[in-house]
């Protein structure tokens, strides 16, 4: 049985934001993810160092396997990345 991970806000870099979001987009498109739009503070460039990464996904994927995925960029990174099954709103960025 998977449990999430707790997780912390800590200070990171927009370079440390940059990575993580790179490590969970490699990961995801293999897990059923077909389109990924970044929103929020990194889409318009307003992030500062609390910021998370907000992503808004489509496609036809578990949503078991990606917190799993997303539990170990944080782990890995200290980077909090916060999924969002809605249509992106503007701005957004697509990235996948």
């Amino acid at each position: 049985m998977y449990a999430s991970v707790i997780k912390r806000r800590t200070e990171r870099t927009h370079r440390e934001r940059e990575e993580a979001l790179t490590l969970f987009l490699n990961k995801i498109p293999q897990h059923g993810v077909k389109e990924a739009w970044l929103i929020g503070s990194m889409a318009t460039g307003k992030d500062h160092p609390l910021s998370d990464v907000d992503l808004s996904v489509k496609g036809d994927f578990s949503l078991k396997q990606l917190y799993y995925i997303r539990d170990k960029v944080y782990l890995r990174t200290g980077v909090i990345i916060q999924l969002v099954l809605d249509p992106p709103t503007e701005p957004k960025v697509r990235v996948i």
